[in-house]
């Protein structure tokens, strides 16, 4: 039994429409593959929020089809990337957060997802001496708290306090100072 090329493509695009994990699976194994060094996901995670979002089973489709994207985490880990990490925490943490409110979570799900995925942040903190990267940690982490407020205060905000509080040096307490200082005299006017 030998098939055409064309054949087998034809194939993996039928099992494709019907299975969404799948399609997902070798999104990430082909962008993987045709540049191994690029991983930014955040268009891919746009776009999976986007296409989901409306559907009766959307948030679970949404859920599932980023659980594989953030499973890449794990490879990005390995080859010490910690940048791509950062990124890709970002990205899913922002499209779900800003999507929230067209999001079915009555089980809380969505929001044990961002959590689950903030956590990532937390081992790059720890290994990571680069000044910017660091700075963007906080800045993700930053971004979870402030929504939460914002929100009416969900407790999402668990993991992120808890790593700024365990895992920050002097030198992130003073970047956090001064950004929450600015935002601060932003909203408020400059003291005087």
């Amino acid at each position: 039994f030998r098939s055409s090329k064309e054949e087998l493509l034809e194939i993996i695009n039928k099992i494709v429409q019907v299975d969404y994990e799948l399609e997902t699976m070798l999104e990430v194994i082909l962008r993987n593959y045709s540049s191994p060094n690029s991983y930014d996901f955040a268009d891919e995670i746009n776009t999976i929020i986007s296409q989901n979002i409306d559907k009766y089973d959307g948030t679970e489709q949404i859920l599932s089809r980023l659980g594989l994207v953030r499973q890449s985490i794990d490879d990005l880990s390995e080859k010490k990337k910690y940048k791509a990490i950062v990124g890709t925490v970002k990205a899913i943490a922002e499209q779900i957060l800003d999507n929230y409110d067209n999001l079915d979570d009555y089980e809380g799900d969505v929001l044990l997802f961002v959590d689950e995925t903030i956590k990532y942040l937390q081992p790059c903190l720890d290994l990571v001496d680069d000044i910017t990267i660091r700075q963007e940690i906080l800045d993700v982490l930053l971004f979870i708290i402030n929504w939460d407020i914002v929100f009416g205060g969900i407790d999402v905000d668990y993991s992120a306090q808890e790593i700024i509080e365990s895992h920050t040096n002097k030198e992130d307490r003073k970047y956090l100072s001064s950004i929450i200082r600015q935002k601060l005299e932003g909203e408020f006017g400059k003291k005087k």
